[in-house]
């Protein structure tokens, strides 16, 4: 795997291609419904279904940009498997920024985020653009989004939705993942989740 650490003013989020494989092994949650995860640190909280699991992420070895402050992770498993490795999931990273950056300033985001999706390109000749990074907002958070699509291996073709979403100096970048085979399949399920993200407080 290969990272870099990105000599800019505002820290930018890790844009990691396959960076969301599951460890599978954990006991799974109850049938039907939602729980909801609240981060003690960053406080931010969103819903997910009650029997998909929190796992110990992994990755397929293309990534590019820094690391994060915190990981959390919820997965399907009963999703796609690759060597029992879970593909079909959520992913919340957070990053902590050297400003402040807001609605206004997100021009000046867009080329770190664009320079990252070609170093990942250039590292993986699978991974494609599927839909243009665009301005977006989630839970009243502005910021970008991207979906692409990359080989977890020769049999398994992948898809993930990526948004990057700025909140005075906490950078969220959101992760919704699935084999391809599923992708059309989890989108309502994946847009509740969306829909439930809220952020926390702003670190200070």
């Amino acid at each position: 795997m290969r990272s870099r650490r990105l000599a800019r003013l505002v820290l930018v989020a890790t844009l990691a291609v396959a960076a969301a494989g599951l460890a599978l092994g954990c006991e799974s949650g109850a049938d039907g419904g939602t729980e909801t995860y609240s981060d003690s640190v960053y406080g931010f909280t969103f819903d997910y279904p009650a029997d998909w699991e929190a796992f110990t992420s992994e990755t397929a070895g293309v990534t590019s940009g820094a690391d994060p402050a915190a990981v959390v992770t919820v997965g399907d498993p009963e999703g796609a498997r690759v060597d029992g490795t879970g593909l079909d999931l959520f992913m919340v990273r957070v990053y902590e920024l050297s400003r402040v950056v807001d609605a206004s300033a997100l021009s000046e985001v867009r080329p770190d985020l664009e320079s990252l999706i070609a170093d990942l390109q250039s590292q993986d000749p699978t991974w494609k653009v599927e839909e243009p990074l665009t301005e977006t907002s989630v839970g009243g958070i502005p910021g970008y989004q991207i979906t692409s699509s990359f080989d977890w291996d020769a049999d398994t073709p992948v898809k993930t939705a990526s948004y990057f979403l700025f909140d005075g100096n906490i950078e969220y970048q959101l992760v919704l993942q699935a084999a391809t085979e599923n992708w059309e399949a989890d989108q309502a399920l994946f847009a509740a989740i969306l829909a439930s993200f809220q952020a926390g407080m702003t670190a200070q």
